[in-house]
């Protein structure tokens, strides 16, 4: 049995002092925290294109971009880790206690009527995302609806640049709790304050514009599209169930950041959780309802594409890919 209350010192306040990012090439800008780069950055760097995978669930058309990649130590994905138990699980798993590539994974999805972006990614310069839309043939002014899993940079840093709106025709999907905390809630995490006032710089235009929509957090948003709770991770973070002829994938977001350490011990705090006990309970509850129902998961931070199956194995999970 796991010991559920042992857990390592660690601050979340000290870590977000010292983060940067290496391979994704971002880290601490203007703007704040995250995963966001200067306006002149932006210019000055030359667009760049991202892996992509194209499936299908039921009759959506659904691809996954990968909007780049970046550095989490298993001392951001394990922040509560005991040394050696976590060294345990990286050899059991043959990995090296080194810092592993996590990866942006941003879906859009095809339901005839409607083209719909699931999480905006890293933003402008930073992020892969919106060349590769373009070179795919799905331009960002096709984006029918943008929906918010939750407002942490790297999931809506791609909403807007420079106080422009990147999908100048979508509607913007948010769950009421994200909103509130949004709006109302940054003074009560202060360690995270910094990478909420960087989120809220990205929404300001959407919210101006009168194009955020404010949903329940659970029930069909769109045809096909339902919110599944799960918080923790944020206050208000919400999964989705895409659903189409009988088909379904189930987009776990930030539940689960890291398909081996995340799972295995789905009591290890990742350190941008917000509430991480709730976290946990989430993660738990996710991944078993995942693994009872063979349902086909996506992960955002998975390697690319992040999909696959969850299984039960011991007290934890494991994540099975799968060729989409």
């Amino acid at each position: 049995m796991q010991d559920q209350n042992r857990k390592a010192n660690w601050n979340r306040r000290d870590f977000l002092k010292g983060f940067t990012f290496g391979a994704a090439g971002v880290g601490l800008s203007a703007t704040g925290l995250g995963y966001f780069i200067t306006p002149a950055q932006a210019q000055d760097a030359p667009p760049t294109l991202g892996s992509f995978l194209r499936t299908n669930i039921g009759a959506f058309t659904v691809t996954i971009i990968q909007d780049g990649t970046g550095e989490f130590g298993y001392d951001i994905l394990a922040a509560n880790a005991d040394a050696d138990e976590l060294a345990a699980v990286l050899a059991a798993n043959n990995l090296p206690n080194t810092p592993p590539k996590s990866t942006f994974n941003v879906m859009v999805i095809d339901a005839g009527d409607r083209r719909v972006l699931l999480d905006t990614g890293n933003g402008v310069g930073a992020g892969q995302l919106i060349p590769t839309l373009g070179v795919l043939g799905l331009p960002a002014d096709s984006i029918t609806d943008v929906i918010i899993s939750h407002i942490h940079p790297d999931h809506v840093g791609g909403v807007s640049q420079d106080g422009v709106v990147n999908f100048p025709n979508a509607a913007f999907h948010i769950g009421e709790t994200e909103y509130d905390f949004l709006i109302n809630g940054a003074e009560n995490f202060a360690p995270l304050a910094q990478l909420i006032a960087g989120s809220t710089t990205k929404l300001q235009p959407v919210i101006d514009a009168g194009s955020l929509n404010i949903l329940p957090d659970e029930g069909e948003w769109l045809p096909g599209i339902t919110a599944v709770p799960a918080f923790g991770h944020t206050p208000g973070q919400l999964n989705f169930l895409i659903e189409s002829d009988g088909d379904a994938l189930l987009a776990i977001m930030d539940t689960a950041n890291n398909a081996v350490v995340s799972l295995a011990r789905t009591d290890w705090a990742l350190a941008f959780d917000t509430i991480p006990e709730q976290a946990a309970e989430t993660r738990r509850a996710i991944l078993g309802r995942a693994a009872t129902e063979q349902l086909k998961t996506f992960g955002y931070h998975f390697a690319f594409p992040g999909v696959g199956y969850i299984a039960a194995e011991g007290d934890g999970f494991r994540f099975v890919p799968i060729n989409a």
